[in-house]
């Protein structure tokens, strides 16, 4: 090629890509910008009266970063729901937000009451914004945006719609379950009303623990996910609740009435559908367990349940050896043992319904009450059950260094993790509850111990699903500590709001409570990994109680339905992006059997499956980098739609200097040609005047 050629291709090049950025710059500098409005309703602080407010969002090029001004000024909790808010919008449309930083303006007319009940809308509006879909400022939300994008219960809907009557609103969306409300602003049971429920709920037997009989009082039906004193008082929140239903309010009645349209929704997926009338297709297809799942579920199953027949082998060979204090006729009518018989033909039938984890709680709840008997007709002096917490402290602190220790690089291994170390954490409560039994000279030993045992063994056995798989997350103790503060803080915000809209007493939300001490306890401790199980169940638990409060039982049969068909969408999505909940899909599994029978465990373990099967939401993968795959998506990147066009403009721009400096250049060299031409016809005819005047000399 032509050196002169060349370096003009290359001049050309360079004057391009320099002139490209000053007019891509002209050419970026609004179109990436996106503004959206959406109304909010919300309740006056002070009169409790509905009224509107404006949510304001603007999206632009950045890090990620979100940014949130109020006013008048509202509590930290608002802020935290609208990170959230931010957090599942990008999730659900599986986008990467770090490119982005979202600027959210709440404006209000007076003080409103704080809270998530903006979480719906904040998600809604984002969505729409990030897809760049049309939608009708006409239709507004109200409820929180929760895990899996379920839209949650929140208080004054009835005083909500009033306002929205008001001000040209057409269309109000509303959490499912809150087409009726109480007449009442809150609840009317007294306190002594609430005691009475607890206190006949113990004395039916309901309860947990054991008596002074040489029988255990345990009902163990919540299996092996959890020691049902922690779903306790969640459940005692949802019945008690119900019985406030009597008086209610068709808010979809009350709505036309004003002219309003108001529409129940469950997810955000439900809630996009009515604001912009875009309709998100569902994941396709059944759940698929993955290989590693189905195997090592089998061998945790098979282990848990082959133990159930041991234990009870053991139970009778001490009985027919006449070795203890009960009898074959004393047998039969202890009910915890008649019970373990009935948790071992449900874990029959869930074997042959391929429900593996299932069996396992059932036989796990079964195992709980074979070894209590044993230790009972054995009938230990005080010095040999003693001996026996000792030895299981010590096998709790061992196994406690082991797992601590070990290095979680795959979402599997900070699930099984969670899982094994729940078990070995409720092992070491039911232990210290023993020695400070014993201490005050109780001698009903046996029940704690047996817990304990079959908690260990059971925390043994979930430890299969270690190093199953091999995808990679970010999971150092800085990302750990992040991911436990968010979690922490939306617990904390839930629990707030729920005490605000329903004032129970206090013990009733023991649970919740305690899971956040315990969670904020682990977090001053840096035990980061320990802080996120607490404040996912805490999470967990105000969500489930958000979502179930005042419904009838149709209606929980219903919302059960949705969320655990939600939580096969769930799943589904994460198989799409190479992942498997375990845990998630363990309590899915096992909501759906209790559900058969008792719908509000269903729901409470409906949302333990979407809080855990969503835990990757707060952790970053590693994926596997080509380098010649990352240098195409930078060209790819670098020559999108509008640096191409500024390029060619610049080119364009570019060639006209270069012409220009061209057709300069050619017109100089022309007029010193011709400079160069007429010094030469000078010359030439000086020379030939020289040699006229050299021949007349000569003549």
């Amino acid at each position: 090629m032509n050196k002169n050629i060349l370096i003009v291709i290359m001049c050309l090049l360079v004057i391009s890509i320099a002139l490209s950025p000053i007019v891509s710059a002209k050419y970026n500098s609004e179109d990436e910008i996106k503004r959206g409005h959406i109304h909010l309703l919300a309740v006056s602080e002070g009169t409790e009266q509905g009224s509107l407010a404006d949510l304001y969002l603007e999206i632009r090029p950045g890090y990620g970063n979100v940014y949130i001004d109020t006013f008048p000024l509202t509590k930290m909790d608002t802020q935290l729901s609208t990170r959230f808010a931010k957090q599942v919008a990008c999730n659900f449309l599986n986008k990467d937000c770090s490119k982005y930083d979202f600027f959210y303006t709440i404006k209000a007319g007076s003080s409103i009451i704080g809270g998530p009940s903006a979480g719906a809308a904040s998600a809604m509006l984002t969505v729409a914004l990030l897809e760049g879909n049309e939608f009708d400022e006409t239709v507004t939300i109200t409820g929180t945006i929760n895990t899996g994008g379920i839209i949650g219960n929140v208080g004054g809907i009835k005083a909500k719609i009033e306002a929205a009557a008001t001000n040209n609103i057409t269309k109000v969306l509303v959490p499912i379950g809150s087409a009726f409300v109480l007449n009442e602003t809150k609840l009317n049971n007294t306190y002594e009303e609430i005691i009475q429920v607890i206190s006949n709920k113990n004395v039916n037997g309901s309860g947990n623990g054991s008596n002074s009989n040489n029988e255990s009082i345990l009902n163990n039906t919540q299996g092996e996910t959890n020691n049902v004193n922690e779903t306790d008082n969640v459940i005692d929140i949802i019945n008690i609740s119900q019985r406030n239903v009597s008086d209610k309010v068709d808010l979809v009645e009350f709505g036309n009435e004003l002219g309003i349209e108001v529409i129940e929704v469950l997810t955000l997926r439900d809630a996009l559908k009515e604001f912009t009338g875009k309709e998100y297709e569902k994941p396709a297809g059944e759940i698929q367990l993955e290989e590693f799942y189905i195997d090592t579920m089998n061998k945790i199953g098979e282990e848990i349940c082959s133990r159930t027949k041991e234990l009870e082998n053991k139970l009778f060979e001490t009985i027919e050896a006449g070795e203890g204090v009960i009898s074959k006729e004393d047998l039969v009518n202890i009910s915890s043992y008649n019970q373990s018989m009935e948790l071992i033909k449900n874990a029959e039938l869930a074997i042959e319904l391929n429900q593996t984890y299932a069996a396992a709680s059932y036989c796990f709840g079964a195992n709980i009450n074979l070894d209590n008997l044993i230790l009972l007709n054995a009938n230990l002096t005080e010095q040999k059950k003693i001996k026996k917490l000792n030895e299981l402290i010590d096998a709790i602190n061992n196994s406690n260094v082991i797992i601590d220790e070990m290095n979680l690089t795959s979402f599997n291994d900070l699930q099984t993790f969670l899982i094994v170390k729940e078990r070995l954490i409720e092992a070491f409560n039911t232990w210290e509850r023993a020695i400070e039994a014993a201490n005050e000279n109780k001698t009903n030993l046996e029940y704690e111990i047996a817990y304990v045992t079959e908690r260990l063994f059971s925390a043994y056995s979930w430890s299969y699903f270690f190093n199953t798989t091999d995808d990679e997350f970010v999971m150092d103790e800085e990302v750990m500590k992040g991911s436990c503060q968010t979690i922490v803080n939306e617990a904390q915000e839930r629990l707030e709001y729920f005490k605000l809209l329903y004032p129970y007493p206090l013990p009733l939300l023991d649970s919740t409570s305690k899971e956040i001490d315990r969670a904020l306890t682990s977090f001053n401790n840096n035990k980061f990994r320990i802080c996120l199980m607490h404040a996912s169940k805490a999470k967990s638990e105000i969500d489930a109680v958000l979502s179930t409060i005042n419904l009838e039982d149709d209606e929980l049969q219903r919302l059960l339905d949705a969320k655990l068909e939600l939580v096969e969408q769930v799943i589904l999505e994460q198989q799409l992006k190479g992942l498997f909940p375990i845990q998630g899909y363990s309590y899915y599994e096992y909501a759906k059997a209790l559900g058969e029978n008792d719908k509000v465990s269903g729901l409470i373990y409906s949302q333990y499956a979407l809080e855990f099967s969503n835990l990757n939401l707060y952790f970053e993968r590693i994926e596997e980098v080509d380098e010649w795959d990352v240098f195409i998506d930078y060209l790819s990147e670098f020559f999108n739609v509008k640096t191409l066009v500024a390029f060619i403009i610049g080119f364009v721009c570019a060639s006209f200097v270069f012409i220009g400096y061209l057709f300069v250049k050619d017109t100089k060299k022309q007029v010193k040609k011709a400079d160069k031409k007429n010094l030469s016809m000078k010359k030439s005819s000086k020379n030939i005047k020289i040699k006229k005047n050299k021949k007349t000399r000569r003549k």
